[in-house]
């Protein structure tokens, strides 16, 4: 599917850093955990210190009870961190893209986002099962948006990745041999796994690893991956 035209983002060198991933609807345990972190009120007001961003990298929505919730809840953390010299990113992960191809008409899409999670999605956004059992992906999306009109319209502005010093932050990973420009066109970000983490090539010094290098990108965080405990990879230089 074609992504939007939405930039990068990039995290002053000079503000603190707080990252996510794979939040997937849990906008209650998301509340606790920004709660926790001294930059919301545990609710729906950003309190984070000036010169703080919040980093999601993807998988806002399916597989959780609230998905829609969660993607208001951040958007509106988006407007408010920005109001008071912070920042909120929210990026782009394979699970936005089921929702947005899928609703889209891609038949490939479609399956796999009413196969992994996408049900909840529908659930949060006020469908009954009823009304997408067996029915066409444009029907779906017609309903979806007559009962959230902001899910999709939402969804269309996260980002590819973000930048913040030499940490690239981005859902699964960076891939071997591709130009920065193609990584932020290609899908194959969303996607990558073992490919990245556990490949013999050393990230960033290898060969495989050179456009990266050369953009200034040193470190990794990503998600998609699950793990039990945030895990290094790469001598340190990759977070999961």
């Amino acid at each position: 599917m074609t992504e939007p035209g939405v930039e990068p983002i990039r995290v002053p060198d000079y503000f603190t850093v707080w990252a996510a991933s794979d939040l997937h609807g849990q906008l209650h345990a998301v509340d606790r955990l920004l709660a926790a972190a001294g930059l919301t009120d545990g609710a729906d007001r950003w309190i984070g210190p000036p010169a703080t961003a919040l980093v999601v990298t993807g998988d806002v929505v399916d597989r959780g009870p609230d998905s829609l919730g969660l993607v208001r809840r951040l958007a509106s953390l988006r407007g408010q961190a920005a109001d008071a010299g912070g920042l909120v990113a929210i990026l782009w992960g394979n699970h936005e893209a089921q929702v947005l191809g899928g609703l889209d008409g891609e038949p490939e899409i479609f399956r796999a986002f009413m196969a992994f999670g996408g049900g909840a999605t529908l659930l949060s956004a006020g469908l009954r099962p009823d009304e997408w059992d067996g029915r066409p992906a444009a029907q779906i999306a017609t309903r979806v948006d007559a009962l959230a009109p902001d899910l999709r319209p939402t969804l269309w502005t996260f980002a590819p990745y973000a930048r913040w010093g030499d940490v690239l932050l981005v859902h699964g990973g960076p891939v071997p041999n591709q130009a920065l420009d193609r990584f932020e066109r290609s899908a194959d970000r969303l996607w990558i796994r073992k490919a990245f983490f556990a490949s013999p090539d050393l990230f960033p010094d290898a060969d495989a690893w050179a456009p990266y290098r050369e953009a200034g990108i040193g470190r990794v965080v990503f998600g998609h991956t699950p793990v039990d405990e945030p895990h290094l990879s790469h001598a340190g230089h990759a977070l999961n």
